[in-house]
């Protein structure tokens, strides 16, 4: 009987307890598999829906911003739009259009220049002046510049924005002024009709180096420049992350052209429509994601091969102008 109850009270042998091992090995290995597959699911499907969102909202902003390129305030004629003390600037050679000056508000005063750009360079652009390396630094792709006058109707003030560019306008006549000089005798030509002020605005989008990175990875962004309080181009603000090449063609009516092949202010202004083409990734690498596709955006063929996940995105704007380069829309 004791020996019986001896044999009962044995433990499990070596061999026992060395299955019993492995076979909790092999269990907490399919669970570490199964944490870490779920773990990178998510981090695809994160990636994938802020790479859509960005998508969408950087499509959606530049396709607002190019369908109020050229509104002046509903004119008839945007060349009665003058100037007292500080009228339009007029340029008559297609590198003064495309110039960008930090000295003073010529660019903001350039409004008969609804919509230009550059083709993959922001070279001779001096708003965009800073190197690829620094934070808002110009990388790829092309140059996109609008002008338009706010549909906001407001009061000007002269305080404590005194430089800011604003039309002054009836529907029938016009004049570009600066806010200290609202009560300047030279600003008081327009006699009839219902008298509006606008803010001018003038906006250069670019791709730059968002100064942040992932993985030892530069993370790129669509920026923009603006008129500041001054009337003059202000420094680069960062709209959307993860906006990768921008590219950008344009309409005449015949056919879709690059900035390059546009070559006189005549032709920048007989435009009819914009297409926008954007290649959006995703800010973080995955390693299990492997990106080798050939992207052909506008111009230009990219093959990156590399762990990012990319989307395209493109939109075709009709450019709500006339042949007097008239917006027809108020929004």
């Amino acid at each position: 009987m004791s020996c019986q109850k001896r044999h009962l009270q044995k433990g499990l042998s070596i061999v026992e307890l060395m299955i019993a091992i492995v076979l909790g090995l092999f269990l907490i290995a399919a669970v570490v598999q199964i944490a870490v597959n779920s773990n990178q699911s998510f981090r695809s499907a994160t990636n994938l829906s802020r790479l859509q969102e960005n998508g969408r909202m950087a499509t959606q902003l530049l396709s607002s911003a190019i369908k109020r390129a050229g509104y002046l305030g509903g004119h008839t004629d945007p060349s009665n739009i003058i100037g007292g003390t500080t009228p339009p600037i007029v340029p008559t050679n297609l590198a003064d259009a495309l110039s960008c000056s930090t000295t003073d508000n010529s660019w903001g005063r350039m409004i008969h220049h609804a919509i230009v750009g550059l083709d993959d360079t922001a070279t001779g652009y001096n708003c965009i002046a800073k190197d690829n390396t620094q934070p808002g630094g110009y990388l790829r792709g092309d140059v996109l510049t609008i002008r338009y006058a706010n549909p906001k109707t407001e009061t000007i003030l002269t305080s404590p924005s005194p430089n800011q560019l604003y039309l002054k306008h009836t529907v029938i006549e016009g004049l570009v002024l600066e806010a200290k000089d609202k009560n300047n005798s030279n600003n008081f030509s327009i006699s009839t009709g219902l008298l509006m002020h606008r803010k001018l605005i003038a906006q250069s989008y670019f791709i730059g180096n968002s100064g942040r990175s992932c993985n030892g990875q530069p993370i790129p962004s669509l920026f923009r420049i603006e008129l500041d309080n001054n009337g003059r181009p202000s420094a680069e603000k960062e709209l959307i992350p993860g906006v990768e090449n921008m590219q950008i063609q344009y309409g005449n009516g015949q056919r879709y052209v690059n900035a390059k092949d546009i070559t006189t202010i005549a032709d920048w202004k007989a435009l009819v429509s914009v297409k926008i083409s954007l290649l959006i990734r995703s800010a973080c690498p995955e390693l299990q994601h492997n990106d080798t596709q050939t992207y052909k955006i506008g111009n230009i063929e990219y093959q990156p091969n590399d762990n990012f996940r990319r989307q395209e995105y493109s939109r075709l704007i009709k450019l709500n102008l006339n042949t007097l380069g008239l917006s027809k829309v108020e929004q």
